[in-house]
């Protein structure tokens, strides 16, 4: 071989190294004041992952026997599980996420369900309006939530409207109306310290209702909750008609903030109509899905269990809501009585229900004796089960030790594990501690795979606030519902959420069989942080389509930024033992078969 053509094919040798490493998850650099330098005792930022090499006179990531600087790219793609029991918790583990109880109330897993999934709120609302809207006499409808107020479900119809007709939208019209029609109507909220006016001005709009046929339309405020700390955080609504039973599940509540869409460009229409109280926050990220099916059936067994618990709520003395009381109410009805459900049987969506109860409550008996933390145990296998990726859009991600453990694992052969999360911004969170129990969650990752990982959160600038309970893994599994990624929504408060697997199946640009619907939702989540067209991302494999966001992130024109955690003094405040207080991780003792 000629000289010139061997210096050639090293020449193009080196390129393509050096292009194959160029993803740098970490950027280290001189901290700016020397001030900043004495007080941190580091030269470089992030000063826990970075050092100053004087051999090299810069800043590097600081070494370790176990750091791995693959950035994934030199990973090849892995066909994944496809089939949903591959996924989805066995009876056996089922039954060991409930204290050894097995869980009877509901089925373990459903198929042939019809799914469809949100990836912006305002496309919540309108489904939620649509089904309401098509109730007549005897259907039934079905409210769990944290929180609640008297928004529009359609500002933007609103805001076009003129004099009343432009209230038609309103929660409480709405309500107003399916009443109206004979449907009944039963809501279960919170009984939230943090929100205690609008929740009761709501209570009462609903309460003052015409009397259904099972009782009267009914709000409860619910505080049957193992203590003070823990909050009743689920987030269902149930419609039945004769023509079937649609259910939705997820992370947006019927209240203020939340209605937002995919461009987050309407922050004056939220204002304008009611929906934003404040300029605190311009627009809402989150995650939800409507299911037609026997899934849906299951969601409404689960608020029925919670209705007819044989102790009334409100009965604590200590719950921090003196004045505050509930109407009396009856127990409701099964529901598939009198007449049996139209169910779809033609969907191609396997739904697993998945929830959290406290063990350490001993209200729970008629479904959760022991508790249940299958949400906690799912979100562990399908972490387990990765093959290419794990995406997490969550509004806390602390420091939950098995889920680190579980991602640390599962890192060395993976291509990537993409964070987006919510900064702590709120006072409330900020004194409790959780920037340090974030830092603690996030920073084991970027130490030992600081260019596998990916964080971002929203810029400042555009006062964006991440509320999603969102995980997908290699394109087949998602996760979405109401508990987020600390260990009370694990543990200690109720939680309800769905494990999907989509039996429809596509061919991905890397060769992989994947389900189409979870494929879907990770390119429109993609689409809502780069600004790109679906189109764009949809033709990509996977770490190019992930490499997008590094590049969205340092544009002015996107809505995300990358996001490092870094060390504070006033960490040291924070012990595990306040850990343990503000996030309470529920642990009791296996019932003995």
């Amino acid at each position: 071989m000629p000289l010139r053509d061997a210096l050639l094919l090293l020449l193009l040798a080196v390129c393509a190294a050096a292009t194959a490493a160029q993803r740098q998850g970490v950027s280290c650099g001189l901290i700016g004041s020397p001030w900043s330098a004495v007080t941190n005792l580091c030269l470089c930022a992030p000063c826990h992952l970075c050092e100053f090499s004087w051999r090299r006179w810069r800043c590097q990531l600081t070494a370790r026997a176990d750091m791995d600087l693959s950035d994934g790219s030199a990973v090849t793609p892995r066909q994944p599980t496809l089939e949903p029991a591959g996924w989805f918790l066995t009876d056996a583990e089922m039954t060991a996420a409930r204290g050894n109880v097995p869980r009877r109330d509901v089925e373990l897993f459903t198929t042939q369900n019809e799914v469809e999934a949100f990836v912006a709120t305002n496309e919540f609302f309108d489904a939620v309006f649509n089904d309401l809207e098509k109730t007549r006499a005897k259907d039934r409808v079905l409210i769990t939530g944290w929180s609640f107020d008297d928004v529009p479900l359609r500002p933007a119809a609103v805001a076009a409207a003129s004099g009343s007709a432009g209230n038609e939208s309103l929660l409480s019209a709405v309500f107003s109306r399916l009443v109206g029609r004979g449907a009944e109507l039963h809501v279960l909220g919170y009984a939230n310290v943090l929100e205690t006016d609008q929740n009761v001005a709501m209570q009462q709009k609903v309460n003052a209702l015409p009397a259904p046929k099972h009782g009267k339309t009914r709000f409860l405020l619910d505080d049957r909750l193992p203590d003070i700390t823990a909050a009743h955080h689920q987030k269902s609504i149930v419609v039945k008609r004769p023509d079937g039973v649609v259910a939705f599940v997820g992370g947006v509540d019927l209240t203020n903030n939340r209605w937002d869409t995919v461009q987050h460009d309407q922050s004056q229409l939220r204002k304008r109509t009611g929906i934003a109280k404040s300029d605190d926050t311009l627009g809402w990220i989150d995650a939800h899905v409507r299911i037609s099916g026997r899934a849906a059936k299951d969601v409404a067994i689960n608020f029925l269990s919670r209705w007819n618990m044989p102790r009334a709520p409100l009965q604590d003395a200590s719950d921090g809501l003196a004045g505050v009381k509930n109407p009396s109410y009856s127990a409701l009805p099964a529901i598939d009585q009198g007449e049996p459900l139209m169910l779809v049987s033609s969907g191609s969506h396997a739904v697993q229900l998945i929830r959290t109860y406290s063990c350490k409550y001993g209200h729970y008996k008629d479904f959760a004796p022991s508790g249940e933390v299958s949400y906690y145990h799912a979100l562990l296998k399908a972490i387990k089960s990765a093959k290419n990726y794990v995406y997490i859009e969550d509004q806390y991600l602390l420091y939950v030790k098995d889920l680190q453990d579980a991602l640390l694992a599962a890192l060395p052969t993976l291509q990537r594990v993409i964070i987006v999360v919510q900064r702590p911004v709120e006072l409330t969170a900020k004194l409790a501690g959780y920037k340090k129990y974030q830092f603690d969650m996030i920073t084991p990752l970027q130490q030992r795979f600081p260019n596998k990982v990916q964080v971002y959160s929203t810029k400042a600038s555009r006062k964006l606030y991440i509320h999603s309970k969102l995980v997908i893994v290699d394109d087949v599994y998602a996760s979405i519902g109401s508990a987020n990624w600390n260990a009370r929504s694990m543990t200690s408060d109720t939680e309800l959420g769905v494990g999907l697997v989509d039996e429809q199946r596509v061919v991905s640009p890397d060769k992989l069989q994947v389900g189409k619907l979870v494929r879907n939702l990770r390119v429109r989540k993609f689409m809502e942080h780069t600004g790109k067209k679906f189109d764009e991302i949809d033709k990509l494999p996977f770490l190019a389509a992930a490499n997008l966001l590094d590049a969205a992130a340092a544009s002015r024109d996107t809505i995300i930024e990358r996001y490092q955690v870094v060390e504070e003094a006033s960490f040291v405040l924070y012990s595990k033992d306040i850990q343990g207080l503000v996030d309470q991780l529920h642990q009791c003792d296996v019932v003995k078969k």
